[in-house]
Parts: structure tokens; sequence; C-alpha cells
């Protein structure tokens, strides 16, 4: 049975369920990047079903290499986390950020001294860390027959900005990715466009600027793209930080798995 929480107020049962329920792995890529990782399958998982798989990538506080700390230290993981377990039968994998780096090369160029001259992203070295999450996700989806129209990547903070890195490194392989209170280049829309998107961002965010978002969504939509865009009013970083907090990645969570990658998408 998956247990279901109001997590503003069992905050502390459900950081030692998603312990429990998930099992701790360490992935080596071909380049030698160690990816300490937590895997969740479903009650009665079943080889021979198409599962969905999603990847979540934390923030910048839960880097390390216990392979604990990405579940435990912000309530935000903890609500994707309920999220993914709420809403469908889903494969699941939450890999930590070794220390000193980001998920997002772009990021580790302007945060969090923002330069009045940003680079272009086009400019920024591709990630190692990022490379070695996809080809983790890859990996999974191969070992456990994940359908391969429903990979999905999400994330907040430094994970936000690690879900543009992925779509803009690897565009047209996920069905959808949700960024929260991330940073992108708003010259990425074009590439990022080509997935859809859900973008959540606190308007008082005093960590990263409310205005990343506001500009990448203003460049989504000058082009079409199928996204959203959410600005919570009168949040800070943790926009989610209230009585809402579920619903507002409830909202999130049913939006972004009801896509499926398009028909033109080909597997990379």
């Amino acid at each position: 049975m998956i247990r279901l929480f109001k997590l503003n107020e069992e905050l502390e049962e459900a950081r030692a369920y998603f312990l429990e329920s998930t099992a701790p792995h360490v992935y080596t890529s071909q380049d030698g990047c160690v990816l300490p990782y937590r895997l969740y399958l479903p009650d009665g998982f079943d080889p021979r079903k198409k599962y969905p798989l999603a990847v979540h990538l934390h923030g910048a506080g839960m880097r390390g290499s216990d392979n604990r700390l990405q579940l435990y230290y912000d309530p935000r993981e903890n609500q994707m986390l309920f999220a993914y377990q709420h809403y469908e039968r889903f494969i699941f994998a939450i890999p930590q950020c070794p220390e000193g780096v980001m998920w997002s090369s772009y990021m580790e160029r302007i945060f969090p001294d923002a330069p009045e001259n940003p680079p272009s992203h086009a400019d920024c070295p591709e990630n190692r860390i990022a490379k070695a999450v996809h080809a983790l996700t890859m990996e999974l989806a191969d070992r456990y027959g994940a359908d391969r129209d429903r990979l999905y990547v999400t994330g907040t903070s430094m994970g936000g900005a690690g879900v543009y890195e992925m779509l803009y490194r690897y565009p047209e392989t996920y069905a959808a990715g949700l960024a929260g209170c991330g940073v992108s280049d708003p010259a990425d829309a074009a590439i990022l466009g080509k997935t859809p998107l859900y973008i959540l961002h606190g308007e008082e965010d005093r960590v990263i600027s409310v205005e990343h978002s506001r500009r990448l969504a203003a460049a989504l939509a000058e082009i079409g793209a199928d996204f959203v865009y959410r600005e919570i009013p009168g949040r800070d970083h943790d926009f989610a930080d209230g009585e809402d907090g579920d619903a507002i990645f409830g909202d999130a969570m049913r939006w972004v798995f009801s896509r499926r990658r398009l028909p033109r998408q080909k597997d990379v």
C-alpha cells in the first residue's frame, strides 16, 4: 500500500517512510562519475509491465555522498516524492549530487555572483553530473523496461536548473519536466520548448530571483511552447511552504504526468 501523508503535519514520519521505501544504489558512469541514488519501485512491481520513470534532482543543500540527505533535508523534496506516489504507480530515482558541483553548468557560471553579462548556455561545457544522470536514467529504463514515452525529470532550486540542463542537453528524450525556482538562459527557449515544461517560482524569492523564470516563461510563450508558469504570490524560495504546498505540487504533477513523448521524438 502507498502511504499518503499530509506533509506539513507529518514531515518526520514522511521522511522516515521515504528512507525505508527507497533502496540505496550507486551508479558509476563510463567516465568515472560516481552518483549515489535512491530507487523506488512500486509495490507489487511486475517486470512484464511498462511503468513510467521519473528522476528527481534535489537542491544545493542536499549535496554529498551519504545517499540519504537528498530525501531528508528539504520538505519540498518530500512533497515531490509524495506526489510521485500519490498520483500514479511510478519508478523513480533520486540521485545525490556530489559536493562542490551542480547539476547545471549554466548555474555554475552565474550563481551566486549574477554577472551583468551572463554567458550563454551554449558557451557552457556539457555538465558531467547531468550527463551521468541521463545515462543512469537510460540504464534504469532498460533494466526495468520502463515506458520510454513516459520519462520525466523534476527538480527544485539547483535541481530546477538541473531540469533545464537535462532538457537542453537531451531534447526530445523526456515526456515533460517540472522545474521549481531554477535558472536558465532565455535563449534556450527554442530547445527547452521541445519538451512540455511546468515552471514554479515564488514571487518573493530572495535566493534565485523570480525574474529568471519570468524571462524564460516569456520566451517560451513567444514560440508557443507547451508549458505552464505558476508564480506563487508572496512566497520566498520555499514557495510550497504552506498549507497549499501539497496542492501546488499536486496540480503540477497532474499536468506533467499527463504528458507523453510526442510521436516525432526518438530514443536517444
